[in-house]
């Protein structure tokens, strides 16, 4: 009986070896299953932060422009666009959404080189000259200098800045730093409009349309001229713009470099010095890609030495200073990145932070120039 007592109780021992020898190798075995469910499960955590930085993060970080070694990214952009979105809509006028993306890329390269430019110039802006800016821009026209107002006013303006500010949460460096460089825009345009003379050569230019031009018709116009009748009277009488009556086909007193496309026709001259559009002279017929049919220009008379009008004066000093800007950039490293899905992206953002209706500009920027002028 001894024997088997022993013989059981050998047994019994070697099963438990066994059981832990078995026990340690299913650990092993099942090790790379409990690594790979860690994996997973850190995965599964962080796909919600990757799609968090991918969606929130990265788009606003992306560089957007770049003038010399000064880069903004897309957060830039939209702070641009939204503070100056804000601004109008202070002064209850909506923001043109249409183009903002590329009005603003195309300002703030601007407003970047002449910020750049300013010191060959001896330009500097003032902390003062900022905060006054920002206030005349948000209704506040009659600032002039915000050290001579009162405390309780100054107060008042700087709790309405910060509520400004709360609104399109913008940090105030940010803002500061647009307004900034916004104003060495202006001095930069101020200097180069120094060079503009007030007194310059001018024709007084009228524009006949005709939808369905024909030879008689021109001539019969040309006849009417030649014999002397009222240029004004004509006008109203044949032209088929819809605002012929009341425009009366008057262009207005233009000064070479307003309308460049037709600087040629009302300034040239031949080899032998005569004009090539004359006085009371029918222009030969350009396409009215608007209303469709023909625009015929006349020149009423000419002026070698006229006063330019304050509007005209203002257009010449801003293509001024686009071409002295467009000259700067010649010698700085400019990059834009400007395509369908930044501008989805950034007008989604503006349209986010709008407090009135949108308003889709429709207007042709060159057409407009007409407009008012006088």
């Amino acid at each position: 009986m001894m024997p088997e007592k022993e013989n059981l109780d050998i047994s019994s021992s070697e099963s438990r070896s066994e059981i832990i020898a078995n026990s340690r190798k299913l650990k092993l075995k099942n090790r790379p299953f409990i690594y790979l469910a860690v994996i997973f499960l850190i995965i599964i955590t962080f796909i919600p932060v990757i799609y968090y930085v991918q969606t929130h993060i990265t788009p606003y970080n992306t560089k957007a422009l770049v003038v010399e070694d000064k880069i903004y990214s897309r957060g830039n952009v939209v702070d641009f666009i939204r503070f100056n979105q804000r601004i109008s809509e202070e002064k209850g006028e909506p923001y043109l959404i249409g183009g903002s993306l590329f009005d603003a890329l195309k300002l703030m390269s601007e407003n970047e080189i002449a910020y750049q430019v300013a010191p060959k110039m001896g330009l500097t802006v003032e902390d003062d000259e900022i905060d006054e800016a920002f206030f005349q821009r948000i209704g506040y026209s009659d600032i002039s200098n915000i050290n001579q107002l009162s405390a309780e006013t100054l107060s008042s303006l700087n709790e309405k800045k910060k509520q400004f500010l709360n609104s399109i949460q913008l940090d105030e460096d940010v803002f500061r730093d647009i307004i900034r460089k916004d104003l060495f825009r202006q001095k930069v345009a101020d200097e180069v409009a120094k060079s503009i003379s007030r007194i310059q050569p001018q024709a007084h230019i009228y524009k006949i349309t005709l939808l369905t031009p024909n030879i008689n018709k021109v001539r019969e116009i040309s006849r009417m001229l030649n014999r002397g009748d009222n240029i004004e009277d004509v006008i109203v009488g044949v032209s088929e713009d819809p605002e012929a009556k009341r425009t009366k086909g008057e262009i207005g007193w233009i000064p070479e470099g307003i309308l460049n496309n037709l600087d040629p026709l009302f300034f040239g001259v031949d080899e032998d010095g005569k004009r090539f559009l004359e006085v009371k002279t029918l222009s030969e017929p350009f396409v009215n890609s608007e209303l469709g049919g023909a625009d015929i220009y006349v020149i009423s008379e000419i002026s070698e030495a006229r006063e330019l009008s304050d509007k005209t004066f203002s257009l010449l000093a801003e293509n001024a200073l686009v071409e002295f800007l467009n000259n700067e950039r010649k010698s700085l490293y400019i990059y834009m990145d400007l395509n369908n899905e930044i501008y989805n992206w950034i007008n989604s953002k503006v349209r986010l932070a709008s407090v009135l209706p949108e308003v889709i500009d429709e207007t042709d920027p060159v057409l407009s120039q007409f407009e008012g002028m006088y």
